[in-house]
């Protein structure tokens, strides 16, 4: 599934400035590796040592706020 990721401004110097990139995946995860293939180092951002959300990161789709644990 295609789904556009919007980027923090923080971020955008893996996007090269993008602010909305494209990225492909059925779930979170899938989304997040697709990010990386695209834009090397984002992952590292938003992912901790055991591949767990950092506790800031915040994740909305469509709109809403979503907390994904585990």
């Amino acid at each position: 599934m295609s789904v556009n990721v919007r980027i923090p401004t923080i971020l955008r110097t893996y996007t090269g400035g993008a602010a909305e990139v494209p990225a492909e995946g059925a779930n979170l995860a899938e989304v997040i590796e697709s990010l990386e293939k695209s834009h090397p180092g984002i992952a590292a951002r938003v992912l901790d040592d055991q591949g767990k959300l950092r506790r800031f990161v915040n994740v909305y789709v469509n709109d809403d706020d979503v907390r994904f644990e585990g």
